[in-house]
């Protein structure tokens, strides 16, 4: 959880590498709760892109509590759907996200 804090710490400072690499740790892991949720490819990846983008945004008033960023309360919504819908657990069958595994994103 420390290395974690560090980089979170050092995004904030505007690190031009930092947010690359919360972005490469966290990507598949967002981007597969999206899909589980939605279940579908195309907007599941915007969806994804969304929540980056608002985190970047929002990377500033980050505040370390000792829950890991990938806990999601600040970049996943909580567990709500990123357009702030709530989505009821369970609503779509577990399946393999495809996509999920690429090294491009």
């Amino acid at each position: 959880m420390h290395e974690e804090h560090e980089l979170i710490r050092r995004a904030q400072e505007y690190d031009p590498t930092a947010f690359g690499e919360i972005y490469e740790r966290y990507y598949n892991g967002v981007y597969k709760y999206i899909y589980y949720r939605v279940g579908d490819q195309g907007l599941a990846e915007d969806l994804t892109m969304e929540v980056f983008v608002k985190a970047l945004e929002a990377i500033e008033g980050f505040t370390f509590r000792g829950v890991p960023f990938s806990a999601g309360g600040e970049a996943g919504g909580g567990g709500r759907a990123p357009d702030g819908g709530g989505v009821g657990v369970g609503v779509h069958p577990r399946r393999a996200a495809p996509g999920a595994g690429r090294a491009d994103g």
